[in-house]
């Protein structure tokens, strides 16, 4: 049976943006992520909230 190595641990860095301090009646605007020391393979997207109510 062949030895298994370690593989290096990977880190992602996530953030949320919201329009309010309380989820529900507010709505998620933009998402973004990231591998922690790379340049490439970053994510990120911006939306429109949608409401209900104003």
């Amino acid at each position: 049976m062949a030895a298994r190595t370690a593989r290096p641990g990977i880190y992602i860095s996530v953030d949320i943006e919201a329009d309010g301090p309380v989820p529900g009646p507010y709505s998620m605007i933009s998402f973004g992520a990231s591998v922690a020391g790379r340049q490439d393979g970053a994510v990120y997207t911006a939306a429109d909230p949608e409401r209900d109510t104003f």
